[in-house]
This record gives structure tokens, sequence and C-alpha cells, in this order.
């Protein structure tokens, strides 16, 4: 991770609330907020977000590549903990 990147981790899936009370459109300001330097490495559970944040940010957006959502799997599980220690 380059040095000065700044971490963002969205939480979408199962968590309803989270979606209602934090939108990505704040997400996305806050981040433009932040200037045009820096990665931002990015924790999220939906493909969609990682795609529209990329879509903004480009090669900035820094994310584990996910092979699986399903929380019952080893590898779901393997990359939830690459998030985490991210």
């Amino acid at each position: 991770v380059p040095q000065g990147s700044v971490g963002v981790h969205i939480r979408r899936g199962d968590h309803e609330a989270a979606r209602r009370r934090s939108p990505d459109a704040l997400f996305i300001e806050r981040m433009r907020a932040l200037g045009g330097h820096g990665s931002f490495l990015l924790a999220t559970d939906e493909p969609a977000v990682e795609a529209a944040l990329r879509a903004q940010f480009g090669e900035r957006v820094l994310a584990v590549s996910k092979r699986s959502l399903d929380r019952q799997r080893a590898e779901a599980i393997q990359e939830a903990l690459a998030d985490l220690l991210s």
C-alpha cells in the first residue's frame, strides 16, 4: 500500500442501515475533498461500489479482488480478512 493512502470501508451486502445512512455519494464527496493525489484502499462487499469508485478515481482505487462474497466460503472469509488487514 503506497504511503499516504486513505482507507475507505463501504459495507453494503446485507447491511441495509449502512446503505441508507452512508450513500455512495457521501463517500465520493469526501474522497474528492482529499484532493487529486494519493490512493484509496477500498474494502467493500459490493462489486458495483468498486466499479463506481474506479470510474470516478481510476487507478487511485486499490482493492483486493473478490472471488466470492458468500460468507460460507473460505475464500470469501480470507478476502475479508485481507481487506481488514490492509
